[in-house]
């Protein structure tokens, strides 16, 4: 009883708040992540501008160039969304984008 009583008397002497703590003392969780852009510019610049440039001028001539290609008759969705699922030659397969992220890329490539 003893113990109980100093501890009490202890906590009211140093003006210890202990059941309603200070608003720096309160832990708050944080939604996490910001969720990451979502357009076909900010989805190319993520997964493709590496190897094929930002405006679709590739950085080595062993990587196909993006300019134009989408106003080609071989410019197809089609055809970009077989590579980015099989990734042809030394192209990374790209399968964990859904199709409308890779639709969102292939209209991002129209400006180019």
């Amino acid at each position: 009883m003893k113990t109980i009583a100093a501890l009490f008397l202890t906590l009211l002497l140093c003006g210890c708040d202990a059941l309603n703590p200070s608003p720096e003392a309160v832990i708050t969780k944080s939604g996490g992540d910001a969720p990451l852009e979502q357009t076909g510019k900010a989805l190319y610049e993520r997964n493709c501008a590496n190897c094929h440039g930002l405006d679709g001028i590739s950085v080595t001539n062993d990587v196909t160039q993006m300019k134009g290609w989408a106003h080609t008759p071989t410019g197809t969705f089609g055809k970009l969304d077989t590579a980015m699922m099989q990734g042809p030659g030394g192209m990374p397969r790209f399968d964990t984008l859904n199709t409308e992220a890779r639709m969102k890329i292939y209209e991002h490539m129209k400006n180019f």
